[in-house]
């Protein structure tokens, strides 16, 4: 029987040394670590680590949330150890399921990270639509239009000014993408 570690932060700036540090304490003799979001469900460390484990191997995460984001997520990977043979811990929420009050625990707070999720994207969603009928633009700021049309002059000068995109780009502040769309529209 191995104690397995996974480690997870969402980007590439986070770092892993709290979690890394609380399952070496724990015990983990392999530890597989990661920088990709929770959201996603297909992360290649955790499909590694899941590969790795053995009937009778107990896969530790630090906490809840660091192995999945949604209930459907949790609940999968949950049965797919269940009939494997293999336990899950959770250090920060105490949860060891392979005791009946930990498989219970570990139910009920999966249902709640899912509920609070849902409550975080609804209100996200409300705040979207009061701006939208306030008349706030949402989303990226658009183009200078001076700046666009210079780029575009430029652009079309190109046999005469010898520039290069990038060149136009860096000169204007208009992004490569959006010259080539603006060309495409004419």
């Amino acid at each position: 029987m191995e104690l397995i570690g996974y480690a997870r932060v969402s980007t590439r700036e986070q770092k892993l040394d709290l979690q890394l540090d609380a399952l070496k304490q724990h015990g983990c003799t392999k530890i597989f670590m990661e920088k990709e979001s929770g959201g996603k469900s297909d992360r290649p460390e955790l499909n590694a680590a899941l590969g790795y484990l053995r009937n009778g191997d107990t896969l530790v995460v630090s906490k809840l949330d660091r192995l999945a984001r949604s209930t459907f997520d949790l609940h999968r990977i949950a049965k797919q150890l269940e009939e494997r043979g293999i336990h899950l811990v959770i250090l920060k929420q105490n949860i060891d399921t392979s005791t009946p009050a930990g498989k219970l625990m570990f139910t009920m707070l999966g249902a709640v990270a899912e509920f609070e999720k849902d409550l975080i994207n609804e209100r996200t969603a409300e705040g979207r639509a009061k701006a939208k009928a306030k008349g706030t633009h949402m989303g990226r700021k658009g183009q200078d239009e001076k700046q666009v049309k210079k780029a575009l002059a430029l652009f079309y000068a190109r046999q005469d000014n010898g520039l290069s995109v990038n060149e136009i780009a860096g000169m204007t502040g208009v992004p490569r993408s959006t010259i080539y769309a603006k060309v495409k529209e004419q």
